[in-house]
C-alpha cells in the first residue's frame, strides 16, 4: 500500500510539474507576442485612431501641408496614425481635409525636444487607404 501511495504522489507530482511548465511556456508566448505588437525602433507601428496629442502634431505642420500640397483645407482632422521611431518620431497620419470625402497622409517629423517637420505627404486617398510606409 504505500508503494501504491508513493507512486500516486510521484504521479501526482509530475502532472503538477508539467501543468506548471506548460502555464509558463503560455505565458511566456503571450509576452513574446505583446512585445512583437509594442513598437520597434525603425519598425512602422500598428495604425490605431487618432487622439487630441496627434492632431496637436499636424496642426503644428497644417500651413507646410498646405503650402506643399498647393490645396487650402475645408477640414483637417486626424483620424488615423501609425509610428516609426527613429532620431525622435515619424508619425504617419491619415488626416480628413475634405469633410469625410478627401483625405491625405502626412509622415511628419517630431523631434524629442518637441519640433515638428512635414517631411513628405500623399494625396488623393480614402478613407478605406491604409496606412503605410512612405520615404
Amino acid at each position: 500500500n504505500l508503494l501504491i501511495i508513493k507512486s500516486i504522489q510521484a504521479y501526482t507530482f509530475s502532472n503538477q510539474n508539467q501543468n506548471q511548465n506548460q502555464n509558463q511556456n503560455q505565458n511566456q508566448n503571450q509576452n513574446q507576442n505583446q512585445n512583437q505588437n509594442k513598437m520597434r525602433a525603425g519598425g512602422l507601428g500598428n495604425s490605431r485612431e487618432a487622439d487630441d496629442e496627434v492632431q496637436q502634431v499636424i496642426n503644428a505642420v497644417r500651413g507646410a501641408a498646405e503650402t506643399q500640397t498647393g490645396q487650402s483645407f475645408s477640414s483637417y482632422r486626424a483620424v488615423s496614425f501609425a509610428t516609426q521611431v527613429v532620431a525622435g518620431v515619424n508619425y504617419f497620419v491619415k488626416v480628413d481635409v475634405g469633410n469625410g470625402s478627401k483625405f491625405i497622409h502626412l509622415r511628419i517629423y517630431k523631434r524629442f525636444d518637441g519640433t515638428t517637420e512635414l517631411s513628405d505627404f500623399q494625396v488623393d486617398k480614402t478613407a478605406q487607404d491604409p496606412i503605410t510606409y512612405f520615404p
